[in-house]
């Protein structure tokens, strides 16, 4: 006898709406983590989202509990952020999570706040997904154990931070990840230098310089790319040849935010060209005039070597800004590598059948892996189902998908 039809690993945006989705659908499902964990205090206060208003849901089976309705309802909302907008409007990170609190309770979720020490699959793991359904066992914090026929691991990009591997020899104190940079505030009058060109660390950037730290930007491309800010008003006739999306507009990434299992079956070539578009590093459009002649940017720079003095990190450099940058922190805004092999509390992940060129499993329609009944979402689905799968606007299509797959294990007694 499971404990539940459906276990889910990650109380974040995409573990929340899955269980919305199956709760509706009449699945005893439990959402296992904190919610919102990669929102909390470690992600720099102050920082926005790259997606617009519109982009940033939630998803509920019937499309009530969106952003827009949590931020018009009396008594709660958006105060100190500014009125909604689906399009034009930064959305504060922190009013994510005041969001999704409310999402939670408005929907029924249930959250169980224990942390997931290891997950484990039963018999059937590994066999062909005619097979039966393995049990999936997690063990928790404290101990205990829960099981379902159905596991998901639904995590976001935050669980897979990347630093840039030239920074291994400077201790973690001196050299951390933008994800994990926190109030800025604590860095004022102290000197900071950020890595990278994208939003991630023109925003880290940004947010330092106006708490008061004395920022350098090292950016290894020649120039940096901004994102132009979208139309709020379009004619109907626009609106036909290119289709508003989170991926933005046209019909191509239309489609892709949409229709994700389009992109599932497409050639490798086409989702290559996806994903590549997706990657180019830029800032958004409301962050340059907080960037441009605030912040000290050196292009076309490499840190070729690093190493700690004291309590102070000595940067190497190469290019036109190169020589020595001596500084009390360093920012690495590096991006974020997915890789199921590094989830260690997850039973053998060399055993999964992985997609091509990628450290992530290949996944049905149903966000299923070759393991019977374990699922993927998130950043791990993005090799799959595209680039969608690392925004919000990718919760939707998979929630319904795997509360589909689900409802079959029950229902053929998995």
């Amino acid at each position: 006898m499971h404990d539940a039809d459906l276990l889910v690993v990650g109380a974040g945006p995409y573990g929340l709406s899955i269980g919305a989705h199956a709760r509706r659908a009449g699945l005893a499902v439990t959402v296992l983590g904190h919610p919102m964990e990669s929102w909390a205090p470690a992600a720099a206060v102050g920082s926005r989202l790259v997606s617009d208003g519109f982009g940033s849901n939630l998803s509920d089976p019937d499309g009530r509990l969106t952003l827009r309705a949590f931020c018009s309802g009396a008594g709660r909302g958006c105060e100190g952020a500014g009125e909604y907008r689906d399009v034009g409007w930064p959305v504060p990170a922190g009013l994510l999570r005041s969001y999704a609190d409310w999402f939670v309770a408005e929907a029924g979720v249930e959250v169980d706040e224990r942390t997931v020490t290891a997950l484990r699959s039963g018999p059937g793991a590994g066999r062909s997904r005619s097979g039966p359904a393995a049990a999936h066992t997690v063990t928790l914090d404290d101990g205990a154990t829960l099981s379902a026929p159905v596991a998901v691991v639904a995590l976001g990009l935050a669980a897979f931070p990347f630093t840039a591997p030239v920074l291994d020899v400077i201790d973690a104190s001196l050299a951390l990840h933008s994800g994990a940079l926190g109030d800025p505030a604590r860095l004022a009058g102290r000197s900071v230098a950020v890595l990278g060109g994208g939003q991630s660390a023109l925003e880290s950037a940004a947010l330092l310089a106006e708490a008061g730290a004395h920022v350098t930007v090292l950016v290894r491309r020649a120039s940096l790319s901004w994102q132009p800010r979208r139309p709020e008003e379009r004619s109907a006739g626009q609106r036909l040849l290119a289709p508003r999306s989170a991926l933005g507009d046209g019909w191509r990434p239309w489609a892709a935010s949409r229709a994700p299992e389009l992109v599932r079956l497409a050639p490798g070539a086409w989702r290559g060209r996806l994903a590549n578009r997706a990657a180019v590093p830029a800032g958004a459009w409301w962050l340059r005039a907080r960037v441009e002649g605030s912040v000290d940017i050196r292009l076309a720079t490499t840190v070729v070597r690093a190493e700690a003095v004291g309590d102070r990190a000595v940067l190497h450099l190469d290019g036109p800004g190169g020589g020595r940058l001596q500084v009390d922190q360093v920012v690495s805004a590096t991006g974020y590598r997915p890789d199921v092999g590094r989830l260690r509390w997850l039973d053998a992940p060399g055993l999964l059948d992985m997609a091509p060129s990628s450290a992530s499993p290949r996944l049905s329609r149903r966000f299923e892996s070759s393991r019977p009944g374990l699922c993927f979402t998130g950043a791990l689905a993005a090799s799959s189902f595209g680039p969608a799968q690392l925004l919000l606007a990718g919760v939707a299509p998979a929630a319904g998908a795997v509360t589909v797959a689900a409802r079959r294990y029950r229902r053929r007694g998995g």
